[in-house]
Formats: structure tokens, sequence, C-alpha cells
């Protein structure tokens, strides 16, 4: 676990989600840009977007989803170094909506998305300006029950919220490239025990065609490669645990495909680990579960 003390400097504001304020149409950030929210068709709240700019003529749509709000601003509307903005859906069985944190950069935002609408959470400023931020009580899993289990997530800049327990080694890798993984001298080392060295060089060469890593539920790392000139039949994925070291791993060749993995998920791991998969962008046809034995697997969507 990583801690993080507050400077003398710093100053810390706290922010619930209980506490939203709904009424917020507008604020000016640190850099001078206004992000506004804009009501949908006919003044309606459902088609609402919120839009960033200096003025009305050359502002772009930050958001665009179904109901968004804009929830609080820090240290205050006139000159905010940290906005949260929230998004809800206009059905009666929505699943669960993000928040969104946005900072004010030189020229435009960043915008960081937090996987929950029902949390805490700690901005610290310097002298006006963003500095870090802690995540407190926000659904990480789900217990035997299916309900929620909480925790807390710390803030990388550049980077985004990751798991406060997630290993240092891992934050290199972020937004990296299976090419990467496979550079790295510790973090391969679990798949090349699992697989072995003539499948890890095979894996290798024939997913040498990366996209950027996407970080699952605060704590997979998901590493997806396919073959050059060949992406729509050979393509797989790595999978990494962050806190675990565990791994997971699926290449499909044709209509077949080969997979592994060095923790077999039983129990209330299972469930979690299969939601965990059911959110990997892999193909358009092919899905990836957990199987009666534990082990990855994939089927036809």
């Amino acid at each position: 676990m990583v801690s993080y003390s507050l400077p003398s400097w710093a100053s810390s504001h706290t922010w619930s989600s209980a506490s939203r304020d709904h009424d917020i149409e507008s604020i000016k950030l640190t850099n001078g840009l206004h992000l506004v929210k804009t009501p949908g068709t006919d003044g309606s709240i459902y088609g609402s977007k919120i839009v960033v700019g200096k003025n009305a003529k050359d502002r772009k749509v930050l958001l665009d989803n179904d109901v968004l709000s804009i929830d609080a601003a820090f240290p205050n509307q006139a000159n905010a170094a940290v906005a949260i903005i929230s998004e809800s859906c206009s059905g009666s069985a929505c699943v669960a909506t993000p928040t969104y944190m946005v900072i004010p950069k030189e020229k435009f935002v960043e915008v960081y998305e937090i996987a929950d609408a029902d949390f805490e959470i700690d901005v610290i400023l310097n002298q006006g300006q963003f500095q870090n931020a802690v995540v407190k009580n926000v659904a990480v899993g789900v217990d035997e029950y299916g309900s929620d289990v909480k925790g807390e997530l710390r803030f990388i800049s550049g980077k985004g919220f990751v798991l406060d327990e997630m290993k240092p080694l891992y934050e290199p890798l972020l937004g990296a490239y299976l090419y990467d993984y496979f550079e790295h001298k510790v973090v391969r080392q679990p798949l090349f025990e699992l697989v072995g060295s003539e499948q890890f060089i095979a894996m290798r060469k024939g997913l040498a065609v990366n996209t950027p890593a996407k970080l699952i539920d605060y704590r997979y790392l998901s590493f997806y490669g396919c073959m050059a000139h060949n992406c729509s039949s050979v393509y797989g994925i790595v999978i990494v645990d962050t806190i675990t070291d565990d791994v997971w791993w699926l290449v499909v060749n044709g209509d077949s495909y080969t997979s592994g993995e060095s923790r077999k998920a039983i129990n209330l791991d299972k469930i979690n680990i299969d939601n965990m998969l059911r959110k990997v962008e892999f193909s358009e046809t092919v899905r990836l579960y957990i199987d009666h034995q534990g082990g990855i697997a994939a089927t036809t969507r």
C-alpha cells in the first residue's frame, strides 16, 4: 500500500457523492477555459453535454452522454483547479454510471474516470493548483452475496486512478504496450515460467502489433497484440494482476485458441475475475470468461 501524507503547503478538499450539486451550470478553470453544461433538445436534461472553451464560439464537446451534471469545483467555481462531473441515465434499470475528475492543463483539460457513482474523494491543492487526489469507499469488486466491496484509489499523474495496493513496478506499464511487457524483466517472469521459453518467444513474435494497455477494475492490466498482416485471424491477450502478479493469457489462431493462467479462479475469485474478463476489449466476435475449472476461456458472441 502506498500512503500519501499531506504536505504543510497543501490544502485538502473532501467531497462526497452524497453532496452532489446538480445546479452548477458553468465554472471557470484556472487555465481560463470555461466548463459549461449544455441542455439537451428543448432544454431537456436528457442528451446534455459538457463543453469546454474560452467562449461560446470555440467550445468543444468534452463529454456527451445521457444525463451529465457538474457536481463540484475546487477550490471554487470562479477559479477551479478540479471539477467533478457525474453521469447518469434516463432509464429505470441503469447499470453503475461513472464519475469524472477534470483537471485543467495549459491549453485544454485532462479527464479521469472513476467507474462508480458513490464514493468520497480528497482533492489536494497547492496554491490553488491540483496536486493529488485520493478516492475512498469506491466499489472495487463484489462479495459472496453480490454486494459491493469497497476500496481506496490513488492517483498517478497522467495515468489515472489505481487501487492503492497496486505494486509501483507496474506504474510505468500503464498505457504501455505488449512489447513493453515482454521487455520488462520482472513483470514478464510469471508468464515466462508458466509457458516456457519456446511458447514465450512464439507469443512475442506472433503478437507484434500492439495497442495501448487498458487498466480494468483499477488493478488488472490488459495487453493486446495481433500478428502483422494477419490481425483478424491471429490475436491474443495477456492480463496481469498488479497486486498478486498473477497472469492470464489467451491466443486465438483461426478457429481455435490456446490459453493458460497462473491462478485458477474459484468461488468468489471466479465471480470477480469473470466480471473483469467481460470488460476486456478483445474481439467483436469472441468473448472471454472463466470456465468450470477456473481457467480463462473464450466463446463466440
